[in-house]
């Protein structure tokens, strides 16, 4: 097999991967802040076809409001950290809610400075539902655990306070109960 179709074959295994994987490759030039990205990028943020051109500002008007200036705050600490690691709420262009995490490592050139981002964007939608349903079951599990230990509770202070009007065997239990 020559290098060529060796190399088309990994190209094909890596498009699946990050298909069904629901991640999309990205790289900023952080000069011009022009994207280089993979086929499966603009999917991610809801467009049926692939968009003729992306820059980091075309970030800005799909990140919802509230998320931006946690994503613009990253972005302006990438030469100090190295990168980024930041979840945000998407509004896609199609209107669905998604959760993405997007990360990505600086490139630096000669001088030390950074100048590229490449990394990957993740869709996450699916882990922050599985948290909020685990989330809510323990609040809801937590709330009907209090309640019979709150009634137990009362009726062993008022036990206590009549201990002297009760048997033997009922102190002994009080005793062994409040230790």
């Amino acid at each position: 097999m020559s290098s060529f179709k060796r190399l088309e074959e990994s190209q094909k295994r890596l498009n699946l991967a990050l298909k069904y994987t629901s991640t999309a490759i990205w790289e900023l030039d952080l000069d011009t802040h022009e994207v280089f990205r993979s086929r499966d990028h603009d999917e991610i943020f809801g467009y049926p076809q692939r968009q003729e051109h992306w820059s980091l500002e075309s970030y800005y008007e799909h990140i919802s409001a509230s998320d931006l200036p946690a994503f613009k705050e990253a972005l302006s600490n990438i030469e100090a950290e190295g990168g980024l690691d930041v979840q945000v709420r998407l509004n896609r262009s199609d209107g669905i809610l998604q959760w993405l995490n997007i990360k990505g490592k600086t490139e630096t050139g000669k001088d030390g400075k950074a100048v590229k981002l490449i990394g990957v964007i993740n869709d996450i939608t699916n882990d922050k539902i599985i948290e909020r349903h685990k989330d809510d079951f323990i609040s809801i599990a937590s709330h009907e655990l209090k309640t019979p230990v709150t009634s137990l509770k009362g009726s062993v202070q008022m036990l206590q306070r009549d201990a002297n009007r009760q048997s033997e065997r009922t102190r002994r239990i009080l005793i062994g109960f409040t230790g």
